[in-house]
């Protein structure tokens, strides 16, 4: 898996999504289940999530996972895009188009 989480500061939290999109993880892939777990945490000790995304997609049901992970955060959060986002890691992205959310 490669994702990361990073603590900014008492209030926000950052985690990285980087590489593939899957079920499974393993070599520049990432797992859907470790990335929603993770996002529950997150989500329940943070005001403020920070989600910076470098994929080229992956398997479409993992990644609806993680989007409606996202999507059902309480927190603020914000996605950054510091490489791509193709394919289902884009469509992650484009739930900032929700009032709760912003870029």
């Amino acid at each position: 898996m490669t994702a990361f989480k990073n603590i900014l500061n008492e209030n926000t939290a950052s985690l990285l999504l980087y590489g593939e999109i899957s079920d499974e993880g393993g070599e520049g892939r990432i797992a859907s289940r470790d990335i929603v777990n993770e996002l529950m945490y997150l989500d329940n000790n943070y005001d403020n999530l920070n989600i910076r995304i470098n994929s080229i997609g992956g398997d479409v049901y993992p990644g609806i996972a993680i989007f409606n992970a996202i999507r059902q955060c309480r927190s603020n959060v914000t996605i950054y895009i510091d490489g791509i986002a193709a394919s289902i890691a884009a469509v992650s992205y484009t739930h900032l188009t929700l009032p709760t959310k912003r870029i």
